[in-house]
């Protein structure tokens, strides 16, 4: 009796037993296969939003600025944290006047990355390159970026000459020089700061020195021919930020007194004055729109 007894409670014993490694290996293949078409969804994830943003880098350099843009907002959904998207996405906005859009996108882009200086810089941009734009227009929140984007990264001169406009907008006639003589020290063919800085010279009274300046601009707004098989400065594989039609959709502030220049022969005292008589009208307006 008691032997029927013990095998009894053996027989019970291993079916409990043999139940508990079955839910366990059950539970263990269900694990593997969840895993396993989790891999295979984020693979496809991945997959997607390399398909989109490549598509809307191809918009972009062909300067489909609307295509590119729908695109990266697309390419974002599935990853919301990658730099570049953001950063073009936000180009895509300035060039569509969507601006504060753009100002999100970029100021989504420096939580993501605070030492991203391109974000600050076009950050700065959006407040001084848009006057007829009263809630974007402010010389100072533009000083603050550009000063931000100076302290990332001090080898690039972008922020030394944005910050020489600022310097300008506010009247600040000798911080901008300094600024402008900076960018030409570390940038010799920087056509804007000798622009720039002739305005300077013409501004205080010393013709010569600005219309040397001057043709200093004019100089080296002409295209270099590059070295064969050599990317010249400025110059990328994948084409400009916004591609050709983009480009002219996104002027800087001073960008209608530059395009021209390489135009122009040897520059006289006549078309020095109009120049700089011109932006100095241009420079007293926008300063009557600057936030008190």
């Amino acid at each position: 009796m008691r032997r029927s007894f013990l095998a009894l409670v053996s027989i019970l014993i291993l079916t409990f037993a043999a139940i508990a490694i079955l839910k366990n290996w059950s539970r263990q293949a269900s694990t593997e296969e969840g895993d396993v078409a989790m891999a295979v969804g984020e693979k496809e994830r991945i997959q997607q939003f390399w398909t989109l943003y490549r598509k809307a880098t191809d918009y972009r350099i062909a300067g489909n600025i609307e295509e590119a843009n729908e695109h990266y907002q697309a390419a974002l959904e599935l990853n919301d944290n990658h730099e570049d998207t953001w950063y073009y996405l936000a180009a895509s906005y300035r060039a569509l006047r969507k601006l504060d859009k753009a100002e999100d996108a970029w100021k989504r882009l420096s939580e993501i990355n605070p030492g991203s200086a391109r974000a600050h810089l076009q950050l700065g941009g959006l407040y001084v390159d848009f006057p007829k734009e009263a809630l974007f227009f402010n010389p100072e929140n533009a000083r603050k970026h550009f000063q931000r984007a100076l302290e990332i990264n001090q080898e690039e001169t972008g922020p030394l000459l944005r910050l020489g406009h600022v310097a300008l907008l506010k009247g600040n006639l000798s911080d901008a020089k300094q600024y402008f003589d900076a960018v030409t020290a570390s940038n010799f063919r920087s056509v804007e700061a000798y622009f720039l800085n002739g305005y300077l010279a013409w501004k205080s009274g010393d013709s010569e020195t600005a219309l040397l300046l001057m043709e200093d601009a004019v100089t080296h707004s002409r295209p270099m021919k590059p070295v064969e098989g050599v990317l010249g400065e400025g110059d990328t594989k994948t084409g400009s930020i916004l591609g050709q039609s983009g480009r002219a959709k996104r002027k800087a502030l001073f960008e209608d007194y530059l395009e021209d220049l390489s135009e122009l022969g040897e520059p006289d005292r006549r078309e020095m004055e109009a120049r700089f008589r011109q932006l100095d009208v241009f420079l007293t307006q926008l300063r009557r729109n600057i936030p008190s």
